[in-house]
This record gives structure tokens, C-alpha cells and sequence, in this order.
């Protein structure tokens, strides 16, 4: 039965194709993570999303972290992080994808609203909804990641596409850790 939601998670993950994409503009894959002005973080994403269809997990692992490191303008760059921590679990890295899915965990998080990105004098720290600091050992990275007064007009969904778009975001996430964690 675990094989069979492995295959469905991997199958609706890397495999599907977004309308939200095209949607968007003509760009090198159709991956929903895929961002308008963006050329290089997208052509990593693809190359990483084309070597993990292809078992090529290790390079895939190798563009997808390129990917990640790529600086978005005005915009946190997080949302390939399932998608990573999925690579590096089948390319052998169990640790890693642990990491990375915790790190995916945090920044949907607050992505979602579930926390929130706290600052004071210049010193930002993660607040659960009652304002009481968040001590995870990856908290520091997704407040690098996720934190900044011109991040937070992001975390607020304005429309029902964006609503959708955060569904598939969710999936995606949710598919990871039932890959990861062996659910």
C-alpha cells in the first residue's frame, strides 16, 4: 500500500502537467513553480525537474539547489523545497531530505500564516499566533528565506486563482512528507 501512494505522489508531483503555468507565459517546463522574469531559477527548476523524471536524482538534487539559490526579485524564494527534499530522499540523502523537508514545513508555514516573521530592532524571529517565539534548529535559514517587510504583502492571498495556486503548493508539500517520513 506505501508503494502505491509513493508512485501517486511522485506521479502527481513531477509528472503533472499545470494549467497555472501556462497560464503565466511560455517558459522551459510547465512546473507551477515556474515565476514570469525569471530565466535562470527556471531554467534550473526544469533541468531539476527533467532529471528527476529521468532517475537522475543526484543531478537532480545538483539544479534544484542551484534553483534555490538563485535570488527572486521580491519574492522568497521557497517553493521548490518539497520538491528537493524529494530528490535528495531518492538519490540516497536521507538526512537531507529530512532537512529539507522540515525547512519546506517552516516556510509553508509562513507562507500560510501559520507563523509569522517577528521583528524588533531590526532582529526578526518566528512567532507562533500568539506571538511566542518559535525555537526550531532551522529556524534561522527560513527566517533568511522567508522574512522582510516587502515579503509580507506575499503571504496574504488576494484572489481564488492564487487561493488554487497555494492548493497545489500544499500537495506538493503534503506528498513529500508522506515520501520522506515513510507515511
Amino acid at each position: 500500500m506505501r508503494s502505491f501512494f509513493w508512485a501517486l505522489a511522485i506521479a502527481f508531483i513531477f509528472l503533472s502537467q499545470s494549467a497555472t503555468a501556462s497560464a503565466r507565459g511560455d517558459f522551459p517546463c510547465e512546473a507551477y513553480e515556474v515565476l514570469q522574469g525569471h530565466d535562470a531559477y527556471n531554467t534550473l527548476l526544469c533541468a531539476g525537474i527533467v532529471a528527476y523524471d529521468d532517475g537522475q536524482f543526484e543531478e537532480a538534487v545538483g539544479a534544484l539547489e542551484k534553483a534555490l539559490g538563485q535570488p527572486l526579485f521580491e519574492y522568497p524564494n521557497f517553493e521548490l523545497l518539497p520538491r528537493l527534499a524529494l530528490a535528495h530522499h531518492f538519490s540516497g540523502a536521507r538526512r537531507l531530505a529530512e532537512e529539507y523537508l522540515a525547512i519546506s514545513e517552516l516556510t509553508f508555514s509562513v507562507y500560510f500564516g501559520i507563523l509569522e516573521c517577528k521583528e524588533e530592532n531590526n532582529v526578526y524571529w518566528l512567532a507562533d499566533r500568539f506571538g511566542q517565539m518559535i525555537k526550531h534548529p532551522l529556524a534561522e535559514r527560513t527566517m533568511n528565506r522567508m522574512c522582510g517587510a516587502i515579503l509580507e504583502p506575499i503571504y496574504r492571498p488576494e484572489t481564488l486563482a492564487r487561493i488554487g495556486y497555494n492548493c497545489r503548493l500544499l500537495e506538493t508539500l503534503g506528498a513529500a512528507q508522506l515520501v520522506v517520513n515513510g507515511e
